[in-house]
């Protein structure tokens, strides 16, 4: 679940009543602040993935510069382990965003592929983009990733974006 500021796709008292009844892995995602952190230490759910999108941001469309942020997100993570909730990081596919979440302590990464991301030249199908992503990132970092989880996001308002997850 991704509970907004504004409580348009999902009201945070929602996250805290679908906990009750979650049988599977629970993962809240949002931007860290203060009501975020609060949530999370209230629900307890199997991972917390940190966006950059702040009160006013519509939607998802970069992910965190964890160079820039490195401190900020450090911190976060290590709250986030200390209560024994697993921390993903969205970020763009830049090889050194990955590095540096890995480096901060993050167990994953969550990576955004849009289609405008990856050159042009390298697939003509989404599948073939994701792919190619998907093989870069393994080459950067096969010494720390274990497992790849990729899925197509198929709705009216992400056509052609992909999730491709890195677990550390």
């Amino acid at each position: 679940v991704h509970p907004r500021p504004d409580e348009r796709h999902i009201r945070y008292n929602d996250v805290i009543e679908l906990k009750k009844v979650i049988t599977t892995e629970f993962n809240i995602e949002g931007y860290p602040d203060d009501r975020y952190m609060e949530l999370v230490q209230k629900t307890k759910p199997a991972q917390a993935t940190l966006v950059p999108d702040g009160p006013h941001v519509l939607t998802s469309n970069a992910g965190w510069d964890t160079v820039s942020h490195y401190s900020f997100l450090q911190e976060i993570v290590t709250e986030l382990k200390n209560q024994g909730v697993r921390a993903s990081i969205f970020v763009d596919p830049d090889p050194k965003m990955v590095e540096m979440a890995a480096k901060m302590g993050a167990d994953r990464v969550e990576l955004l592929v849009c289609q405008r991301l990856v050159s042009p030249h390298l697939g003509d199908t989404p599948k073939d983009d994701a792919l190619l992503v998907d093989a870069e990132a393994v080459r950067c970092f096969d010494q720390r990733v274990r497992f790849v989880d990729q899925r197509c996001i198929q709705n009216s308002s992400n056509k052609g974006h992909f999730l491709l997850n890195l677990y550390f």
